[in-house]
């Protein structure tokens, strides 16, 4: 679970940076961070691929969930969501390609 807590918190720094126009993507991502806090793993992913369906040109979503599969240490899932974190957004989250590599 620290792990999940580490990653996140990286997350949500990079996330901020991200894209000031979605505002909406971003209050369904700060309540993933709320799950991820009180220790609901299940009910964050469930929140960050709520976001990639309704947003999924948001590339955050898809970091904060490649970071949590690789806390898992699940990481072909993982590193399907850094590719396509990367994919979409090249410049905004560099803690995705090292995560990738």
């Amino acid at each position: 679970m620290k792990k999940l807590f580490y990653f996140l918190v990286l997350f949500f720094f990079f996330t901020s940076s991200y894209c000031q126009d979605n505002s909406k993507a971003e209050k369904l991502m700060d309540k993933a961070y709320e799950y991820a806090q009180k220790g609901n793993e299940t009910k964050c992913i469930e929140t960050l691929i709520e976001v990639t369906k309704k947003y999924p040109d948001y590339a955050p979503a898809y970091a904060g969930l490649g970071q949590i599969y690789c806390g898992k240490d699940d990481y072909p899932t993982a590193c399907s969501y850094y590719e396509k974190s990367i994919s979409l957004s090249p410049n905004s989250d560099i803690n995705s390609y090292y995560r990738l590599a």
